[in-house]
C-alpha cells in the first residue's frame, strides 16, 4: 500500500485506527447497559426519598405553626403587661406623698412641704432607670419633670405630640373620673429612636394639692422583654432527635440559634461566610411568603456540617423568621439501606456488562496490535525523514526556551503552537498544557493582532485576582503560505506596583490609610467643576474629636491612633462611595458630599456622624467616648474654591464647640466674624504672655462675722494695646481650646505666689492666695510639678497657697487626678471648689477628695434672701459643709440684706462688691496694710 507520510496524513491515520476499536467496542457496548441500569435505580431512589421528605415536611410545619400561636399570644400581653406596672409605680408614690403629707403638714409650712413633696419623687428611678415620676395641676402646670426641670412652674397645656394629640389635657381627663385615675396614650421621644414612640401613662389624682401624679413607658420597652421571654422558650424547644426552632430578623440577624449560640444577635456581616450565605437564602424564602427550605447546617449532636430540611414562616408583628428545621440524619439512613440494596442489584448487572466488555476488549486488543505494528512501521520511515529538520529547529528552540521573556507562537487561528519555559511559568501550565490554546482563552485582556510589528501595554487580572501588567511585543510572520504570530511578553507588574505605591503614600494618611489634604484638594477641586455643570451641590464637613488630647495624655498615643483608625472606619461606613472621607491631621477629618440636591442632605448625614461617633468604642479593653463637633460649609454659597470652603467649614466647626460641643453647624457670615475674632484672639493671646500684657488683679476675701480681711483670689486681666481690655470670658476659652492655658495658669501661679512672698518681706500681714487652676494642668500631669517648683522658688508657707478647681474636675474622678490632690494636700496647700453647685454636684467627691473650702457660686446669692430657691440651696450648702468639716465663702456678694443672711445662717466668708471689687496689687498692697492681720 503506497500511503503518503506527512504531518497531516499521520495524525489522521492514527485517530481513525484507535476511535474503530474504542468506540465501537466500549462505547456503544458498555455505555447502553450500565446508562440503562442506572436510570431505573435513580428512579426508585428518588420516589423513597420523596415520601420520607413529606412526612418530615408536615412536622416541620406543624412545629412552625405552633410556635406563631404562642407567640402571637405573647405579643397580646403588651399592653396589660406595661399598664400594671406603671399601674404599681404610681401607688407606691401616692403611699409616699400621703404619708408625708400627714406627718408634716401640721408642723412645716405649706410652701416648704410643698417642695419637700417634689424633691422626695425627683430622684426616684425605676423600670431598669428609664422611668421616673410627673407632677402636673389641674390647670396644665407643671410641678416636677426630672428629664427637663427647666419646664417645672411653665404651663405644658399645649404640648402635642407628632400626630397632633395634647398630651398635657389627656392626662387632665385621664384623673377626671370618681376613681382620680386612669391612662392616657400618647407618643414622645425615646432616647435611642428616631422620632416619637408610642407611650402609655398613668396618672393619679393626688388630692390636697390636686395634683396630677404619674409615671409613663414606652410600649416597644415592654413589648423587647416578652420578646426575650419568648426567644428563651423558643431557644429551649426540640422535637425529634434533634430538631429545634431558630428565630432571625428581617434582616438576618440571628436571635435563636440553639446550635450556634455564639451567633446570636450579630450583625448578619460578621457571621461566617458560610453562615452569611444560609442565612440570606432563608431571608429570601421568607420574603418569598415562606415555606420549605433545604441546605446544609452543622448538625449539634456530631460537630460536624450535613443536609437539614426546614420550614420557614415569618411573623410581621416582629418582624421575625421562623425557621423549623431538622437534620437529614434519620432519612439518610432509611435511604442509604434502599440505595445499598439497589447497589447490589447494579453490581450483578454490571458484572455481567463486564463480562461482556471484556470479551470485546480481547478482540479489540488483538486488532490493535496488529494495526500497531503495521504503523509503527510507517511512523519509523517518517521519524527518518524529519530527523534532519529536527536538527536545525534544535538549537533555535532552545534558545527561545531558556529566553528571559515569555514567548509565544500563534497558528493563523490564533491557537498557541509553541511556549516557552517562561511563558510556562507565568501561566502555570505545562507546554503541552497551552498547546492548541486560543489566544482568547488564556487569562490575558482581549488581543487584537496588528498587522506590522508593534509593541503595548496590557493590564488584566490574574486568577488570584492581582492586577498585572505586559509589556507585549507583537512581530506577525508568513511561513509555507501561512499567518504566524510571534507575541513576547514581560512582566513589568512590580516596577507598576512601585510606581502606584510611591503614588498613594504622597496621597494618603499612613495611620488611618484615608485621602490626605493632597488627594483631597484634587477631590474638592474635580466635584467643584461637576458641580457648575451639574447646578448640584458639594459639601464640606469638618470634624474635629472634642477634647481627644484627654485620650491621649491619660491612655498613651497608641491607644489614641487605635481610637483614630476605629473613627475613620466608623466614618467610611456612613457616606457613600463616591463621597470621600479625609484625615486632615491630628483630630480632624474632612468629608467631602457630592452630588447633593438639598442643604438637608449634608445636615442628615452629620447627624449621622454625631450619633455614631458618639457611641463609646471598645479599644484595648476600654471603652472610650469622644463626641465629634461638625462645621459644614456648601458650594456655592459658603465658597467658590477648595481653599475658602475648607476655611470655612473649620470656621463652622469652632462655632459648635462654642455651642457646646457635640453638635453640627453650617456655616454663616457671622460665624466667619467670630472665626476671625478667634484667630485673632489666639494669636494675640500667644504674644501677651511673652509681651507681659498679663497682669493679675485682686479682690479681697473677708470674715463674714468680724469684716477682717482673710485673704484675696488672683483674677488675671489682659489690657491688648490693639483690642484693649479683652473680658475673661473672651479669652480663657480659646486659650483652653489652643492649649495655651497651661503656660498662663503656670504664669498665674508664679507670679501670685510671688506677690505674697514680697509682702512677706515688706512685713505686711501673711495673706493667703487663691488661685484658679485648668482642668488641662490636672490632666496633663503637671500642676504637682509646677506647685512644687513655685513653691520652693518663691518660698512662700504652702497653706498660703490655696487652688480652686471646677466640679467637674472632679467629677472625672479618674485615679490620676485623685493622686494629684492627694499629693498637692500632702504638700499643704489648700484645696477648694469654684462655683459649687453649678456642676456635677455629687456629694460622693465632697468625701473621697481632700478638699478644704466650697465656694458658694453667685447665681445662688445674686437673689437672696428674696428668692426661696435660692435660699434653700444655699442653706443646704452650708450646713452639707458644716456637717463634712469644709468651710464655705459665698462669692458675688454685693448688698447688705446677702451680708446679713448669709451671717444668720453661719457662712463664713465672702467676697463680692459689697466689701471690694478686683483691684491692682497697689491698692489690695493699701488695704493690706490697714489690715491688722489675717
Amino acid at each position: 500500500m503506497n500511503i503518503s507520510i506527512n504531518e497531516q496524513s499521520l495524525p489522521r491515520i492514527q485517530r481513525w485506527g484507535m476511535l474503530a476499536l474504542a468506540l465501537v467496542l466500549t462505547l456503544v457496548l458498555g455505555g447502553y447497559f450500565t446508562l440503562h441500569h442506572m436510570q431505573a435505580r435513580q428512579a426508585a431512589s428518588t420516589e423513597m426519598e420523596q415520601i420520607l421528605l413529606h412526612q418530615q415536611e408536615i412536622l416541620l410545619k406543624t412545629q412552625a405553626l405552633e410556635v406563631a400561636s404562642y407567640l402571637d399570644h405573647v405579643r397580646s400581653r403588651t399592653e396589660a403587661v406595661l399598664q400594671a406596672q406603671i399601674r404599681d409605680q404610681v401607688g407606691q408614690a401616692l403611699e409616699v406623698l400621703h404619708a408625708l403629707y400627714q406627718q408634716h403638714r401640721n408642723t412645716m409650712p405649706a410652701a416648704q412641704l410643698r417642695r419637700m413633696l417634689v424633691e422626695t419623687l425627683r430622684p426616684v428611678r425605676f423600670l431598669g432607670g428609664r422611668g421616673y415620676y410627673f407632677i402636673d395641676d389641674l390647670q396644665g402646670n407643671c410641678v416636677l419633670l426630672p428629664t427637663a426641670p427647666e419646664r417645672e412652674g411653665t404651663s405644658l397645656l399645649d404640648n402635642r405630640d407628632d400626630q397632633g394629640h395634647y398630651i398635657m389635657r389627656g392626662l387632665i381627663e385621664a384623673v377626671q373620673n370618681p376613681e382620680g385615675a386612669g391612662f392616657s396614650r400618647y407618643r414622645w421621644y425615646a432616647p435611642g429612636r428616631q422620632g416619637m414612640q408610642d407611650k402609655i401613662a398613668y396618672a393619679a389624682l393626688f388630692k390636697p394639692y390636686n395634683w396630677i401624679v404619674g409615671t409613663g413607658e414606652y410600649v416597644f420597652k415592654v413589648e423587647e422583654d416578652l420578646q426575650n421571654e419568648a426567644l428563651a422558650r423558643i431557644r429551649a424547644l426540640r422535637f425529634g432527635e434533634d430538631g429545634y426552632i431558630a428565630v432571625l430578623t428581617r434582616d438576618g440577624t440571628p436571635l435563636v440559634s440553639p446550635s450556634r449560640p455564639d451567633s446570636e444577635n450579630r450583625a448578619l456581616n460578621s457571621l461566617p461566610s458560610e453562615e452569611q450565605e444560609v442565612i440570606r437564602k432563608i431571608v429570601r424564602k421568607a420574603s418569598e411568603g415562606g415555606g420549605l427550605l433545604h441546605y446544609d447546617w452543622i448538625n449539634p449532636r456530631t460537630g460536624r456540617m450535613g443536609p437539614k430540611l426546614a420550614f420557614v414562616h415569618t411573623m410581621p408583628a416582629w418582624n421575625w423568621i421562623l425557621v423549623s428545621g431538622i437534620h437529614m440524619g434519620e432519612i439518610q439512613a432509611s435511604l442509604e439501606q434502599q440505595k445499598a440494596n439497589l447497589e447490589q442489584e447494579l453490581r450483578q448487572t454490571l458484572a455481567f456488562s463486564l463480562l461482556t466488555l471484556s470479551l470485546a476488549l480481547t478482540l479489540a486488543l488483538a486488532y490493535s496490535g496488529l494495526y500497531s505494528r503495521w504503523f509503527r512501521h510507517l511512523f519509523q520511515r517518517y521519524q527518518a525523514s524529519l530527523e534532519e529538520s529536527h536538527q536545525a529547529l534544535y538549537l533555535n528552540k532552545y534558545l527561545m526556551d531558556h529566553a528571559g521573556d515569555m514567548c509565544l507562537l500563534l497558528d493563523q487561528e490564533q491557537r498557541v503552537i509553541y511556549s516557552n519555559k517562561t511563558a510556562q511559568s507565568f501561566f502555570g501550565k505545562s507546554g503541552d498544557a497551552l498547546q492548541g490554546q486560543a489566544l482568547q482563552d488564556l487569562p490575558l485582556p482581549r488581543l487584537i493582532m496588528p498587522e506590522q510589528a508593534a509593541t503595548t501595554e496590557l493590564t488584566y487580572s490574574d486568577p488570584e485576582g492581582r492586577q498585572r501588567h505586559l509589556e507585549a511585543k507583537f512581530s506577525p510572520a508568513d511561513y509555507q503560505g501561512k499567518s504566524y504570530f510571534c507575541i513576547i511578553l514581560r512582566d513589568i507588574s512590580q516596577r507598576r506596583e512601585q510606581e502606584e505605591r510611591l503614588r498613594h503614600l504622597s496621597e494618603h494618611d499612613t495611620l488611618t490609610n484615608l485621602p490626605n489634604r493632597n488627594l483631597l484638594h484634587t477631590r474638592l477641586l474635580q466635584a467643584l467643576d461637576h458641580a457648575r455643570r451639574t447646578g448640584k451641590l458639594v459639601a464640606v464637613l469638618w470634624i474635629d474629636l472634642d477634647r481627644f488630647k484627654i485620650v491621649n495624655d491619660s491612655l498613651g498615643h497608641n491607644i489614641g491612633d487605635q481610637f483614630l483608625i476605629e473613627t475613620a472606619q466608623r466614618l467610611h461606613t456612613l457616606v457613600r462611595a463616591q463621597d470621600t472621607v479625609s484625615r486632615h491631621g491630628g483630630d480632624e477629618f474632612v468629608v467631602l458630599l457630592v452630588g447633593l440636591e438639598h442643604a438637608d442632605s449634608a445636615a442628615l448625614i452629620a447627624r449621622k456622624i454625631l450619633e455614631k461617633l458618639g457611641t463609646p468604642v471598645q479599644t484595648a479593653g476600654q471603652g472610650i467616648a469622644v463626641t465629634p463637633s461638625i462645621g459644614i460649609a456648601l458650594f456655592p454659597g459658603d465658597g467658590n474654591d477648595p481653599d475658602s470652603l475648607l476655611k470655612n467649614a473649620e470656621a463652622a466647626m469652632y462655632h459648635a464647640k462654642q455651642q457646646g460641643r457635640n453638635n453640627c453647624q453650617f456655616f454663616t457670615p457671622e460665624i466667619n466674624a467670630r472665626f476671625n475674632e478667634r484667630l485673632s484672639l489666639e494669636h494675640g493671646l500667644r504674644h501677651a504672655l511673652q509681651a507681659g500684657e498679663l497682669q493679675l488683679y485682686y479682690q479681697p476675701q473677708f470674715d463674714l462675722r468680724d469684716g477682717s480681711l482673710k485673704g484675696c483670689e488672683a483674677l488675671l486681666r489682659w489690657e491688648s494695646p490693639r483690642l484693649g481690655w479683652v473680658a475673661p470670658a473672651r479669652f480663657i476659652p480659646v486659650a483652653e481650646e489652643s492649649g495655651l492655658i497651661e503656660g498662663i495658669g503656670d504664669w498665674v501661679l508664679q507670679q501670685a505666689c510671688s506677690r505674697v512672698a514680697l509682702w512677706q518681706s515688706q512685713g505686711l500681714p501673711p495673706c493667703p492666695v487663691a488661685v484658679n487652676v485648668s482642668a488641662l494642668q490636672f490632666r496633663n500631669g503637671s500642676i504637682v510639678r509646677s506647685v512644687a517648683r513655685i513653691l520652693q522658688t518663691t518660698g512662700i508657707p504652702p497653706h498660703l497657697l490655696e487652688l480652686e478647681v471646677t466640679e467637674s474636675l472632679l467629677a472625672e474622678d479618674t485615679e490620676r487626678i485623685s493622686q494629684q490632690l492627694t499629693t498637692l494636700k500632702e504638700m499643704g496647700v489648700s484645696l477648694a471648689i469654684d462655683d459649687f453647685g453649678t456642676g456635677y454636684s455629687s456629694l460622693s467627691y465632697l468625701k473621697r477628695f481632700p478638699l478644704d473650702r466650697l465656694k458658694i457660686d453667685r447665681s445662688f446669692i445674686q437673689d437672696l434672701p428674696e428668692d426661696p430657691d435660692d435660699a434653700a440651696i444655699t442653706l443646704a450648702i452650708i450646713e452639707m459643709a458644716r456637717a463634712l468639716g469644709l468651710s464655705t465663702l459665698a462669692e458675688g456678694v454685693e448688698t447688705q440684706a446677702q451680708h446679713d443672711y448669709l451671717l444668720q445662717h453661719g457662712c463664713e466668708q465672702m467676697q463680692g462688691y459689697l466689701c471690694g471689687r478686683p483691684m491692682p496689687e497697689a491698692d489690695f498692697v493699701a488695704l493690706l496694710e490697714q489690715s491688722p492681720g489675717t
